[in-house]
């Protein structure tokens, strides 16, 4: 049996484990973006749920609200006629259509706190 080895010099090796620790960080930092992305959209949207429940809707209303967040995320996710619709696109939207704009301090307390 033949054994077949390459060899480095220290400054390419040191590049090659460089390379190889950066793209293993990159994987796990998107692995815990998409994780964490997902985590803040529902809390997001437990919130506006609520927000709902206590403005009177109740099961009826809140599952057809449901229904439409799903096919707005869809429509999000797939474009509208070859178009993206980002989260920016959303929110322009709802402030030039309707006044509403979200403000970073949107969840603070009253006494001026930040967010933990």
């Amino acid at each position: 049996m033949r054994a077949y080895w390459q060899t480095y010099s220290k400054s390419k090796l040191d590049n090659k484990i460089q390379a190889d620790v950066e793209s293993a960080l990159t994987q796990y930092k998107d692995e815990i973006y998409e994780k964490v992305e997902w985590d803040v959209f529902k809390q997001a949207m437990a919130v506006c749920f609520i927000a709902l429940e206590w403005m009177g809707w109740k099961r009826k209303r809140l599952r057809k609200f449901h229904g439409q967040v799903e096919e707005v995320c869809r429509m999000m996710a797939t474009g509208i006629m070859g178009r993206e619709v980002t989260t920016r696109d959303a929110l322009n939207h709802l402030k030039d259509a309707y006044g509403i704009e979200f403000k970073e301090s949107l969840c603070d307390d009253q006494a001026g706190n930040e967010r933990r």
